[in-house]
Formats: structure tokens, sequence, C-alpha cells
């Protein structure tokens, strides 16, 4: 005989992972800015963290620092990202694509990663402030 209760015991203990942190960068055309983009997202959801970078009003700010190797320009990253529609610009901002944040005492410059612009920010952040409880400095000062 069918027990209801049976049922709902089982579908309680089947647990949704999260979304992994995603970006859509199929509208960065220049390919080599597009992979440095992808690598700053995929080291985000692995080791937030460790980067100059913090969850902000509107998405996620990240240094221009992160984004800067041997082989590549900040501006052409900024530009690039402005392009594809992935930075947070509002009204107060609407010509600013570089944002200043201070994180751990020192004003830094980077960008504001747009939050729609992303897949599975929600559960990410709410990694990140799990994080945070364990760890206060997680998320920046």
């Amino acid at each position: 005989m069918f027990d209801v209760r049976d049922a709902f015991a089982d579908s309680r203990a089947i647990e949704v992972a999260p979304e992994p942190l995603t970006l859509d960068t199929s509208r960065i055309t220049n390919p080599r800015v597009r992979e440095q983009v992808e690598d700053v997202v995929h080291r985000l959801e692995g080791s937030f963290d460790t980067m100059l970078s913090r969850i902000v009003p509107g998405g996620i700010f990240v240094a221009l620092e992160e984004f800067v190797g041997p082989h590549s320009d900040g501006a052409a990253v900024v530009r690039a990202a402005h392009e594809a529609g992935l930075l947070a610009i509002d009204a107060s901002t609407a010509s600013r694509r570089v944002s200043t944040e201070r994180i751990e005492g020192t004003d830094v410059a980077g960008i504001i990663l747009s939050a729609e612009a992303f897949r599975g920010h929600s559960d990410w952040v709410a990694r990140g402030q799990e994080g945070a409880r364990k760890s206060p400095d997680a998320l920046g000062d």
C-alpha cells in the first residue's frame, strides 16, 4: 500500500545543487578578452575570498588588476564588457564604466559586472555569505 508520508520523506532527502556562477560572454567579440573575463568568473566561482572583488549593489565589483596579465589591456576589458552589456550601469553612472571600491584599506579601480548578466548569482551570493559567517574577511571590509 502507498503511504504519502514515505513519498514526502524521500523528497526531503533530495538536495538541489546550487547553480554555478556563469556569465554569458558570447557578445564579447575579442576572443582573448572573452577568455580573460571567463577566467575571472571561473576564479570567482572557486575562490571569491582570494580575489580583489566584492558584492556590491547591482552586481560584483572586480578589480581591473584581476583582468590584467602579460597579454591583456584593462581598457580593452572595460570596453568589451561595456559593449557586451555586462556592466552594472545606472542613471548616476551612465557615462562611467570604471568604479572604485575600498578593499583592505586601499582604493581599487575596477568594474561592476551586472548581477543580471550572471546565471547562478543568487546561489553564489548565498554561498559567499555563508563563507563570510565562517570567515569575517571573506567578502571584503
